[in-house]
C-alpha cells in the first residue's frame, strides 16, 4: 500500500510542471466606464490570452463577477452583451481598445520566404515570384478592415546580404507594397541559405503575431536545397514553430531532381508543424495553393463585452470602486480596480440591451431608503434610490 501511494505521489510530482506550464494566463481589460441614469454603470471589457494576445472564446454571464468596494454583487444586478466579429462580419460596434477604434476580425500574420537563388535556374525564379504574389492575393479579400500582415524574407547567398529587403524591412498590411518589392528584388548569386531564412522568418513572424494577437504562418517557396551553413537548423525551426503554434506551408518550386533529393526538408518541415507541402508544376500549383490556404489560414475573431450593473454605493462624496473577476477553466483572473463614475451620461447607450436597461431603470427605479450597517446615522437616515433589479436574461 505504501509503495502504491509513493508511486502515485511521484507520478503527480512529475505531472505537475506539465500542468502548470499548460495553464494559460489571461488579462481582463476594462475601459469606457460611464454612468447611465443615476446608478447603472456601463463599461467595455475584453479578456485576452497573454501568450497569444487573442481574445478568449465568448464568455457567459456566469463567468463574470463584479465587486463593488470589494463586495460581490449579485447576478441580478448585472447584464452582459457579447460582441463577436469574424471574417463574415468583420466590423462590429465601437469597442475602443488599443489602436482599434472598432472591434474587427484580423487577418493572419504571414512570413513569406522566397528563394530567388540563381541556382534555381530558369524559369523557376519567375515561378517563385509569381507563386508568392498569387499567395498574397489569396488573402486580399480576407478581413479587409485589418488585413493580413506580411513580411518578406529573401534567403542570403552571402553574409553581406540582408534577409529582409531594405525597402520592406518590417511586416506590412499594404499588400501592393510587398508585391512591388517582390517583383523588383534582384536574384541572389549562387546557393542561398534557405533554412537560415526560414528560421529567421519563423522567429520574427511569431513575435509579430503575438503583438497583433493573430495566428502565424510561414510560407516557403523554393526547392529545399541545403547549404553547409543550413546544417542542423531543422530541429531549431521545428521547435520554435511548434512552441509558437506557427504553421509552415512549403511550396516546392525548382528542378525535379532537386525537389526529389533527400536533402529537401521542406515536406518534413511542413508535416512537423501541422502544415502542408504543396507540390506540382506551374499549371496546377495555383489550385493546390488555394486549397492549402483555405484549409489552413484563418483570420482571428475578436470578442468584446458591453457590461452594465447597478451599483449600490452610498452618496457620501467618497470615491467608490468596482472590479471584475473572470473565471476560466476553474481559475479566476482579476481586472484592475476602476472608480465608479459620478457624472450621468447625457445620451443613451448605442448597445442593446443596455439602452433598454436605461429605459427600464427610468420606469421602474423608485426612491427608497438603503439601510447600510456600516454608515453613520446621518447617512442611514438620508433618502436613497433603491437599486433596480436587472433581468440577467436580458443580456443573452
Amino acid at each position: 500500500m505504501k509503495t502504491w501511494i509513493l508511486r502515485c505521489s511521484l507520478a503527480l510530482l512529475l505531472l505537475s510542471p506539465v500542468l502548470t506550464y499548460a495553464q494559460a494566463a489571461y488579462e481582463v481589460k476594462l475601459t469606457d466606464a460611464q454612468l447611465l441614469d443615476d446608478r447603472v454603470v456601463n463599461f467595455k471589457m475584453r479578456v485576452t490570452n497573454t501568450a497569444t494576445g487573442q481574445d478568449v472564446p465568448p464568455l457567459e454571464t456566469g463567468d463574470l463577477a463584479i465587486y463593488q468596494d470589494g463586495q460581490l454583487l449579485t447576478d441580478s444586478q448585472m447584464v452582459m452583451n457579447a460582441i463577436t466579429t469574424d471574417a463574415t462580419h468583420p466590423t462590429s460596434h465601437t469597442i475602443p481598445f488599443d489602436s482599434q477604434n472598432v472591434l474587427r476580425a484580423s487577418g493572419a500574420t504571414i512570413g513569406l520566404v522566397t528563394d530567388l537563388s540563381v541556382a534555381l535556374g530558369d524559369p523557376f525564379i519567375g515561378e517563385v515570384r509569381a507563386a508568392a504574389e498569387s499567395w498574397i492575393n489569396l488573402g486580399n479579400a480576407v478581413s479587409p478592415n485589418d488585413p493580413e500582415s506580411i513580411g518578406l524574407f529573401i534567403p542570403r547567398s552571402s553574409n553581406s546580404q540582408a534577409t529582409r529587403p531594405a525597402n520592406a524591412p518590417e511586416f506590412d498590411r499594404d499588400h501592393n507594397k510587398i508585391i512591388g518589392v517582390l517583383r523588383t528584388e534582384p536574384p541572389r548569386d549562387g546557393a542561398t541559405n534557405l533554412y537560415g531564412a526560414v528560421l529567421e522568418a519563423v522567429t520574427a513572424t511569431a513575435a509579430e503575431a503575438k503583438k497583433r494577437g493573430t495566428d502565424s504562418y510561414v510560407i516557403v517557396f523554393g526547392d529545399g536545397s541545403v547549404t553547409p551553413d543550413s546544417a542542423g537548423l531543422f530541429s531549431q525551426i521545428v521547435d520554435i514553430a511548434n512552441k509558437n503554434n506557427t504553421i509552415i506551408i512549403a511550396v516546392g518550386i525548382g528542378k525535379p531532381e532537386n525537389l526529389d533529393k533527400a536533402t529537401n526538408q521542406l515536406p518534413n518541415l511542413a508535416s512537423s508543424t501541422n502544415g502542408r507541402y504543396v507540390a506540382g508544376g506551374a499549371d496546377i500549383r495555383p489550385i493546390n495553393m488555394e486549397q492549402a490556404y483555405k484549409a489552413l489560414v484563418k483570420p482571428v475573431n475578436r470578442t468584446g463585452y458591453d457590461v452594465a450593473f447597478v451599483h449600490t454605493a452610498p452618496r457620501d462624496d467618497k470615491q467608490h470602486t468596482f472590479q471584475v473577476k473572470v473565471t476560466i477553466a476553474g481559475q479566476t483572473w482579476e481586472s484592475s480596480t476602476l472608480p465608479i463614475p459620478t457624472d450621468v451620461l447625457t445620451t443613451t447607450s448605442e448597445f442593446v440591451p443596455l439602452s433598454q436597461i436605461q429605459k427600464d431603470y427610468m420606469l421602474r427605479g423608485i426612491p427608497a431608503a438603503i439601510i447600510l450597517a456600516a454608515v453613520t446615522t446621518a447617512l442611514a437616515t438620508a433618502t436613497r434610490r433603491r437599486p433596480t433589479r436587472i433581468d440577467p436574461g436580458a443580456g443573452k
